[in-house]
């Protein structure tokens, strides 16, 4: 009767499994090997084809990302006047003040070990019945017992008081640096509150602090930072805002990111020049409207008749490719005149025609 040998052979990541049988030992382990590398190669293209999905993937989902990103922005861009009308611009002073108490926590007691006994087993000499015999043997033992123990006792009171002295230490300089914070707490309140009197008195310098402080706290998108200089006329209790404005190109253009799977590369969609353009002058006119809302909404103490609102641009003049810095538009209008406006519906552009605001059709061009 032939000899038939088996060979089993398995691949986890497949699951697949397999007997070969066979007379010939050889061609038997021949044919298992041949298996198994066939199913390394079919296992190795599963895991290359799950690599490559995983990252089209990924790149799929970055470039959805990146598609809400610029949608949102873009949303943002085009909703600064709506935005303001959802938040009270006026400054809270005591919101202004830090009552927060002191943040560093108190040294807590040091943790020092148990003060060494005389009675402790490790001080009890070992006495055998030979001691009872020799009575100097005896004595002996217990005078190196005595011995240790003084030596221990002595190096853990001398632990012990470096571990106080320590503490003490660590708890002095806490109570200095609270002491500290808490003159510096109240310090800084006491000047809040003296800048909330004056401009309570309408000090000409306080309103100017303070409608500096509600411009300053208006939050914009990254792209459009918020630079400006403040000047009060006490006369006509106007208060004069130029106002540092974005150039065109600070305008994002993106407006949706797709992947191409087949060049393995994001594919940019922008707004065209009409859109920018358009896109730009509506975020100008908004800013204006916006930043004279602004003011006027926070004047609790009725300190501002009017406002000048002078919008200025920093760019390069690609006639001479010099920078230069112009006034682009410019804005004068009342308090009693601004607060009649429904700003929640009405155009932008036309908003500021109607004040009589003066600028070019095409603030982009300028």
């Amino acid at each position: 009767m032939a000899v038939r040998y088996y060979y089993e052979v398995r691949h986890e990541g497949l699951g697949k499994h397999r007997i070969i049988t066979g007379t010939d030992e050889q061609i038997v382990k021949a044919k298992a090997n041949a298996q198994l590398a066939d199913w390394e190669r079919l296992w190795q293209d599963r895991q290359a084809a799950e690599l490559k999905r995983a990252q089209q993937q990924k790149a799929v989902a970055m470039s959805e990302y990146r598609t809400r990103q610029a949608q949102q922005l873009l949303d943002e861009l085009g909703s600064l006047l709506a935005h303001t009308l959802t938040v009270d611009d006026a400054i809270e002073w005591e919101s202004l003040k830090d009552l927060k108490p002191f943040g560093k926590p108190c040294p807590s007691l040091p943790a020092i070990s148990a003060e060494p006994q005389p009675e402790d087993e490790a001080y009890r000499p070992q006495h055998s019945l030979l001691d009872s015999v020799f009575r100097g043997k005896r004595k002996e033992k217990e005078v190196a017992a005595r011995a240790r123990f003084e030596a221990d006792h002595a190096r853990w009171v001398a632990e012990r008081d470096a571990l106080l002295a320590e503490h003490e230490r660590l708890l002095a300089e806490w109570h200095q640096e609270r002491e500290a914070h808490v003159a510096q707490q109240v310090a800084d309140n006491r000047a809040i509150e003296q800048r909330r009197q004056q401009y309570l008195e309408k000090v000409p310098a306080a309103i100017v602090d303070y409608c500096d402080m509600v411009l300053a706290r208006s939050k914009y998108p990254d792209c459009l930072p918020a630079t400006f200089e403040l000047d009060l006329l006490e006369d006509t209790r106007t208060l004069i805002v130029d106002y540092q404005l974005p150039a065109v190109e600070a305008l994002p253009r993106v407006k949706e990111v797709k992947y191409v799977a087949s060049r393995k590369e994001f594919k940019h969609s922008t707004l065209t020049d009409a859109q920018v353009n358009s896109l730009y002058d509506s975020v100008v006119y908004q800013i204006a409207l916006r930043t004279v809302h602004e003011l006027f909404e926070a004047d609790r103490v009725d300190a501002l008749a009017a406002v000048v609102f002078n919008g200025w641009v920093t760019s390069t003049d690609p006639g001479t490719g010099h920078e230069r810095t112009v006034c682009i538009l410019s804005l004068h209008t009342t308090k009693e005149q601004f607060c009649a406006i429904n700003l929640a519906r009405v155009d932008p552009k036309q908003c500021f025609r109607n004040l009589k605001g003066v600028g070019s059709p095409r603030l982009h061009s300028l």
